[in-house]
């Protein structure tokens, strides 16, 4: 999938399964795969059927109250939130000065 920004494409995400797990592994959740030159897996979020991510694309990280960093939280099902964090990120990219 394309990204685009004023028409031009921006970034490609690619829907592709992570294939990084060993076969052996008694983990069976598999996680969307994204860009690695565009986010770093931190953990699996306990309880959900979520992961977090670190972003790799220069922005400035969000904090939380008790001051530990706020990642980019992805469904293993659904790369919304990764999309939504590329086309935001490449917005203020385009229009700051």
């Amino acid at each position: 999938m394309f990204i685009s920004f004023r028409g031009e494409v921006v970034a490609r995400v690619s829907i592709a399964r992570d294939s990084s797990q060993s076969p052996n592994s008694n983990n069976t959740t598999k996680r969307i795969w994204l860009p690695s030159d565009m986010f770093e897996f931190i953990k699996e979020i306990p309880g959900t059927e979520s992961a977090e991510y670190k972003c790799l694309l220069g922005c400035t990280p969000e904090h939380r109250a008790d001051g530990s960093i706020k990642y980019v939280s992805v469904n293993n099902t659904s790369r919304y939130n990764a999309r939504r964090h590329i086309k935001v990120n490449m917005f203020k990219y385009f229009t700051t000065s």
